[in-house]
């Protein structure tokens, strides 16, 4: 099964989660078809995962060279980095192979990164232009520098880094991320969505006794939130259950000045038609069209999941 899924800042770029391997496949130009797969092998000194992938993001920017950084987070509590290149001209070979430290040694610049300073497995990986955030348990990293920069060496380098530049901890489970703008928006089991102004922390560690009230902010979307998204610089949305954690629902937030936010609505998703069961749960959410569109995924006990468009 696939456990997640991710696609580049382009478009053209989709990759796969399945098992302890990431396929990766062309989204637009559907000739290509699967152009290359992440995963460890007898050239590879990171091994790649030793267990499940649980979580992707790329990187919104690709390098000199044109490459896409992929991040992918395990149950194995590593976070892996993958150099992948640009899409070949539909004639060439359409499958190659992908490794962490360049199996494909005709492009000898790759580089890998590894960030292990995680303790169980890595739920959520989401990153913008600036940081990377992974989340454990109630843990979330905060990775500044982060990115592979040394395009241009001639032999293959692995980073190890085990040093983030901040731990967040919060009350309760971290099941969601969401980075936009050097603000993340953390989604908890405990019904709570928290915010960090990520450009101005100040301490390495922190949590809601030692940080500064201009910099972190609750809100409260009611039951367990399983996912968030950000359309910076005032809108917030979550997916997840309700008060009473019997229903499926979605909060709309906005976000003004540094401390000040204000729930505008709160969503329901119908019951799909043909569907016995009404919406137990929104696994996901997403803005789309310029944040003026939410896209969720929605399970019922029927079961049935189906994407909706509200």
């Amino acid at each position: 099964p696939v456990h997640c899924v991710a696609v580049s800042a382009d478009e053209e770029l989709v990759a796969a989660a399945v098992r302890d391997t990431v396929q990766i496949y062309a989204l637009k130009n559907t000739a290509h078809g699967q152009i290359g797969v992440c995963q460890g092998c007898a050239d590879n000194p990171a091994g790649g995962h030793s267990g499940r992938v649980e979580s992707l993001c790329f990187d919104p920017l690709t390098n000199m060279a044109g490459m896409y950084t992929l991040a992918s987070g395990g149950d194995d509590m590593q976070v892996n980095l993958w150099l992948i290149p640009p899409l070949p001209p539909v004639t060439a070979t359409l499958v190659t192979r992908v490794s962490p430290v360049g199996a494909l040694r005709r492009q000898s610049h790759k580089v890998v990164a590894m960030l292990a300073a995680h303790k169980s497995s890595v739920v959520s990986l989401s990153c913008d232009g600036t940081f990377l955030c992974s989340a454990c348990t109630n843990l979330v990293c905060v990775w500044k520098e982060w990115r592979v920069r040394n395009a241009e060496h001639r032999r293959p380098v692995l980073r190890v880094q085990s040093n983030p530049e901040h731990r967040l901890w919060h009350e309760g489970l971290v099941n969601s991320i969401c980075v936009r703008g050097g603000t993340a928006a953390i989604g908890c089991a405990g019904g709570r969505i928290v915010t960090w102004d990520l450009e101005n922390l100040g301490l390495p560690d922190l949590n809601m006794n030692n940080c500064q009230p201009n910099l972190r902010r609750v809100l409260y979307h009611g039951g367990r939130v399983e996912s968030v998204d950000l359309a910076p610089p005032h809108l917030l949305i979550a997916g997840g259950k309700d008060h009473f954690n019997t229903s499926g629902i979605i909060s709309v937030w906005s976000l003004e000045g540094d401390t000040k936010s204000e729930r505008v609505a709160t969503l329901t998703p119908e019951r799909v038609e043909g569907c016995a069961a009404d919406v137990a749960t929104v696994m996901s959410v997403a803005l789309v069209q310029g944040g003026t569109r939410i896209a969720s995924i929605d399970y019922s006990h029927d079961p049935t999941r189906s994407v909706t468009v509200l």
